[in-house]
């Protein structure tokens, strides 16, 4: 429901669509709403078998087969088709998810919450030489990050972006830079 939801969507946006994914960081949240709690290698390959079904769903060939552990398609329809493929964007952390991203993902859309400006870097590389083991160009990938912060008069020993204009634009352009 999903894949043909966010295409249909592509389609009325002019392909200005991206779908964020991610493997399920907030378990009790899922499990809150009648989804699966999984381990973390589970998280990853349920993930990973969920962007093959968006992607036979969205192909427009006709009908979509796939058998997965977690995920299976007998005949399903496919389409709508965007005009372009659908752009998925995955949320990550970790070194597993970090190879599907150079694997099978558009994106990365990390967040400072959960990985500090220290760590992109690493998170990077490991996309890279996944995309290159599989073929893919790494630039192919495109990478943003979400950012969180506060505003003050004043600059306190807090967070990344915690503090006055000067401070944001002094650690927004050094994260550029050094980041891309």
């Amino acid at each position: 429901m999903l894949a043909k939801a966010a295409a249909s969507l592509a389609l009325l946006s002019g392909d200005r669509l991206v779908l964020g994914l991610g493997a399920g960081g907030l378990w009790s949240g899922i499990a809150s709403i009648g989804g699966p709690v999984r381990s973390p290698r589970q998280a990853v390959q349920a993930l990973s078998e969920a962007i093959d079904v968006i992607r036979a769903l969205t192909s427009g060939t006709g009908e979509a087969d796939y058998h997965g552990s977690f995920y299976a398609l007998d005949g399903a329809a496919s389409g709508p088709a965007p005009r372009t493929d659908l752009q998925l964007w995955i949320g990550a952390f970790r070194p597993k998810m970090f190879q599907l991203i150079g694997e099978k993902g558009d994106g990365w859309i990390p967040s400072d919450l959960f990985m500090p400006p220290a760590q992109l870097s690493e998170g990077n590389q490991r996309i890279d030489d996944a995309a290159q083991a599989s073929g893919r160009s790494p630039s192919s990938i495109r990478r943003l990050y979400n950012i969180s912060g506060r505003f003050r008069s004043y600059a306190p020993d807090g967070g990344f972006l915690d503090g006055t204009p000067q401070l944001w634009v002094e650690r927004l352009t050094e994260l550029a830079l050094d980041q891309g």
